[in-house]
């Protein structure tokens, strides 16, 4: 049952323009995998300052609230 939604979904995706326009221009690809991989290298190295933090490795004289906010994009 879960395999065949699985490739039903896959069949569905790999027919929409957006995948055929990925699969036919050559330049999208690396693109992407860029992006990805620097975006994961990003998150991967907040979350390392925040552990360092944590652990009273790195920053300590500075606030924990403080060092969160300036690595984790997500705090106000």
């Amino acid at each position: 049952m879960i395999d065949d939604a699985l490739s039903e979904g896959s069949k569905w995706l790999a027919a929409t323009p957006l995948s055929h326009t990925i699969q036919t221009t050559t330049w999208i690809i690396p693109s992407l995998q860029t992006i990805h991989i620097l975006s994961v290298a990003t998150v991967f190295s907040s979350a390392i300052l925040v552990d360092l933090r944590i652990w009273r490795l790195l920053q300590r004289d500075v606030p924990f609230p403080e060092v969160a906010r300036r690595t984790i994009c997500c705090f106000p």
